[in-house]
């Protein structure tokens, strides 16, 4: 009996962590597409990602912590005011996902300090809020 609820567990953890790595390909997969599109706009060179996703082993995580990594960092910095904002950041999700504490935080601290902050589900909520924080700017 134990044997049973003990290869039970352990199936639900593999699913669950399966589950993780196909939500972070998602986002990956949305960050890649809206950079895509980024690339067709030279308002937008400017934009980019901050690599802090915990991919690697222990010494990835402990070397990138060592140059300043911090957990909850949004994923994309636009470093152009706009609108009376010190730049933009956004922090991509796929389909349903959500933020953790950590990214929360980052955000709110971030807004706090005059920067605007989203949440994009997916590529296409990422561009129109480009869209939106480049309104009226042609020159840039």
């Amino acid at each position: 009996m134990t044997h049973v609820l003990y290869s039970m567990a352990r199936e639900e953890i593999m699913r669950e962590e399966k589950d993780k790595v196909t939500i972070k390909q998602s986002e990956t997969y949305e960050q890649k597409q809206l950079i895509q599109w980024c690339r067709t706009d030279k308002r937008l060179q400017f934009l980019f990602h901050i690599p802090n996703e915990s991919v690697g082993g222990q010494g990835w995580l402990i070397r990138n912590r060592q140059m300043g990594v911090k957990a909850g960092v949004p994923d994309l910095f636009y470093p152009v005011p706009l609108h009376g904002y010190h730049g933009m950041f956004i922090e991509m999700k796929a389909g349903k996902g959500r933020l953790r504490k950590e990214q929360a935080a980052w955000i709110k601290a971030l807004e706090a300090f005059g920067y605007k902050c989203i949440v994009a589900h997916g590529w296409e909520e990422a561009k129109e809020a480009l869209e939106e924080y480049l309104s009226d700017r042609t020159d840039l």
